[in-house]
């Protein structure tokens, strides 16, 4: 083959390939907007069709072991501050439409957390710290009755070391990227929840749905002993 024709193979290969990538950009381009929409819904249905992950990522609590303790004040050295991953204890809210959520409660947020139950922000405290207890939940999952509870109603959280209560003050629907509608460095115990919304909506949302609560009972927990 002389130097011509292989210049000229050369040529229309060349060609071909240039098509092919602006091709390939374009279906990119139109297909990237589904795909986004569609990955975390898959996300959701593999998490929550896959258990074995989170059997290995959770420390459960005995349920018998929650303390009945509802006031004064506890050493925080006899406070284990949990890992990552470890179970709280449970939450519950109720009100005069009858009991909406239920669940077990994990520190941390991560997908074990979250698939199980609901979980305390790894950034904020758990309750009793005398600061924000940020708390999320899926909106398919455990958070799903969130849409049920309103002003008034009371948030009980049962701990091993003991029982917190909280009214429901307020509740708004923000953008998820709107981080001042909470204070991790708050020097009060107040309780925030929050899930995607709208509610029924399959994967990750541009807006939150969140309730916050005033701290109204629970043993405090003395950080300087």
């Amino acid at each position: 083959m002389n130097d011509f024709k292989l210049k000229k193979i050369m040529r229309y290969l060349g060609t071909a390939l240039l098509y092919c990538a602006a091709i390939f950009a374009c279906i990119c381009t139109v297909v990237k907007p589904i795909t986004d929409k569609i990955a975390p819904a898959l996300s959701l249905f593999i998490s929550n069709t896959d258990t074995s992950f989170t059997e290995q990522k959770l420390t459960e609590l005995d349920i018998t072991e929650l303390s009945d303790v509802t006031g004064g004040v506890i050493n925080s050295s006899d406070v284990h501050f949990p890992n990552l991953g470890d179970q709280l204890g449970t939450i519950v809210i109720s009100g005069k439409n009858g009991e909406s959520v239920n669940s077990k409660l994990y520190f941390g947020d991560d997908d074990a957390q979250l698939r199980a139950g609901v979980g305390v922000y790894y950034g904020s405290t758990p309750p009793g710290y005398g600061s924000t207890v940020l708390v999320a939940g899926h909106n398919h999952l455990w958070f799903k009755p969130l849409k049920k509870t309103e002003i008034g109603d009371t948030v009980t959280i049962s701990t091993y070391y003991g029982v917190y209560t909280y009214e429901v003050t307020d509740i708004q629907v923000r953008q998820a990227t709107d981080e001042s509608h909470y204070d991790l460095l708050a020097n009060e115990e107040n309780l925030v929840l929050y899930t995607c919304y709208p509610f029924g909506s399959i994967g990750m949302t541009p807006t939150r749905y969140f309730i916050y609560g005033r701290f109204v009972s629970g043993p405090l927990i003395d950080r300087s002993k």
